[in-house]
């Protein structure tokens, strides 16, 4: 199956650019990425911030070789197992999960279904195939070097692009102990109908509309989903026609949650800045995380002293 030079380029360059635009929009927000394969435990939370970048570079290596020519039959070869392997993750999601939410396969930037995502890597596993069928026979110069700098590259650029923060330990034995004023929420028509006040509770205060509370919710929840006897519980302010949105991309599952629409109420019960995490212990706060300093071995251990 022959064909003109100019169509061969133009598969080219959409296959590297599909892969190049998948990379890229992963890398922003990369926690997005990062708590998708928390939720379905493809990596470990002490290393899913080097795990999420190196499977980003391996996507902009892929698409330098194609695009440069640098070796076709590997790169086409590479190309093709790596969309095998995400088209049979997405079809044990979809039979597992069914076709809701986002397949992840662009970020959170474009929103696509698992059963779109797979018609997606079919349609880019054809380019692959029209691109091995007419196969360059140019040489790229100086080839194995230029391999060895791509490697180099693209392994480092999701790094540079979107360096890693690692979390503070947060010290849950300061003395320093604040009193969340919890007794405002239960006062409320709206309030949690799960008990916050007494034993020790990890309360998640988030607002439907802000895009770092999903991201926490969707760490929280991957969390809870590994650490089941933690007492984790979100309390949520907003509209009830946001809830559902919120709930599908945090993929909060296990989590038991509450809605309370009074903004002024939440600011006054958990502060003016969101999202706010607390180690409560009998309604006072041992210590409060930002989403960055969330590690699930800090709340075990905080859970399980006595």
């Amino acid at each position: 199956m022959r064909i003109s030079v100019l169509l061969c380029w133009f598969c080219r360059i959409v296959l590297a650019g599909a892969f190049i635009a998948s990379g890229v929009l992963k890398l922003y927000p990369i926690e997005f990425f990062e708590n998708d394969l928390l939720l379905h435990h493809l990596g470990l939370e002490s290393t899913i911030v080097f795990e999420s970048r190196w499977l980003i570079g391996s996507e902009f290596i892929i698409a330098g070789g194609i695009l440069f020519m640098l070796w076709d039959r590997l790169f086409l070869a590479v190309s093709f197992l790596m969309l095998l392997v995400y088209s049979v993750y997405l079809v044990i999601i979809l039979l597992v999960e069914g076709n809701s939410g986002n397949c992840g396969c662009f970020g959170n930037a474009i929103v696509l279904t698992p059963l779109e995502g797979i018609f997606k890597n079919i349609l880019l596993g054809l380019l692959t195939f029209v691109l091995w069928k007419n196969q360059s026979s140019w040489i790229f110069p100086y080839r194995k070097a230029a391999i060895i700098i791509l490697l180099l590259l693209g392994t480092a650029l999701p790094f540079i692009l979107n360096p890693v923060f690692f979390p503070q330990k947060v010290n849950t034995d300061t003395g320093e102990k604040v009193m969340i004023p919890l007794e405002r929420l239960y006062a409320n028509h709206e309030s949690p109908e799960f008990d916050l006040q007494s034993g020790k509770k990890i309360v998640a205060f988030l607002l439907l509309k802000c895009s770092h509370c999903r991201l926490t919710a969707a760490r929280l929840e991957a969390i809870k989903r590994s650490n089941p006897e933690l007492p984790i519980y979100f309390v949520i302010c907003g509209e009830q026609e946001e809830l559902q949105s919120f709930l599908d991309e945090a993929h909060v599952e296990q989590t038991p949650y509450s809605l309370i629409h009074s903004l002024h109420l939440m600011i006054k019960v958990a502060g003016p800045d969101f999202p706010a995490v607390y180690l409560l212990n009998n309604g006072v706060a041992d210590a409060e995380f930002g989403f960055y300093d969330i590690e699930s071995s800090v709340l075990l251990d905080w859970y399980n002293k006595r």
